[in-house]
């Protein structure tokens, strides 16, 4: 489905244009429900609007899945609020993978293997921010390691090759950073399962 765009009413706060965009798009997906179904629970994360639906089977049981909208506000346009509605079985892009976790936790069983497949990027998306603040509150010269699954470019690191990596100190100000001794290694490619060999300052 293409975008839906009109023009809400908005009001101004800190100099800017603004409305409750939550509430507008649960009042937009609800308008486009079926009588017994309900919105369970929403959310707003960034322009991402993320909604738990529970609605009913012709069998009479309660399927609960997951709507997505796409939003965009242009102060400078008549029809200033657009919305791309989506649902999880039309294969979400990993854009729209930072569903909170109390949401995808209503969700029913489902065997459509694009919204399994979206479910699962989401739960990957807050492991590795889980995974991130723990890594970012380890010293300089801390060392981890684990076992690559992560498939790069030329083989640089083969997956299921054991990685070791050092947290390094930032240049110039810029952030401290894991390192193999070769290559600077991206925070999202390392998994939660990581083992800590070594912390500095701690006794071992």
């Amino acid at each position: 489905m293409g975008w839906i765009s009109y023009h809400v009413n908005t009001y101004t706060k800190n100099g800017k244009q603004v409305f409750d965009r939550k509430k507008e798009c649960d009042a937009e997906l609800t308008r486009g429900m079926e009588k017994d179904s309900k919105i369970l629970k929403s959310a707003m994360v960034g322009s991402t609007y993320y909604a738990a639906v529970q609605s009913m089977k012709p069998d009479g049981s309660c399927q609960v899945w997951a709507a997505i909208f796409r939003t965009c506000f242009d102060s400078n346009s008549e029809e200033n609020f657009s919305y791309k509605p989506m649902d999880e079985t039309v294969g979400p892009g990993i854009q729209y993978c930072k569903c909170p976790i109390s949401i995808l936790e209503l969700l029913t069983e489902t065997s459509n293997k694009y919204a399994l497949d979206w479910r699962n990027s989401c739960r990957k998306y807050h492991e590795a921010l889980k995974t991130r603040a723990k890594l970012r509150k380890y010293p300089i010269g801390s060392k981890i390691t684990f076992i690559n699954q992560q498939k790069f470019m030329d083989d640089i690191v083969r997956v299921g090759e054991r990685v070791c990596l050092v947290k390094c100190p930032g240049i110039n100000g810029r952030p401290a950073y894991w390192s193999n001794g070769a290559y600077r290694w991206r925070v999202r490619f390392i998994p939660g399962d990581y083992e800590l060999i070594e912390k500095r300052g701690e006794d071992k």
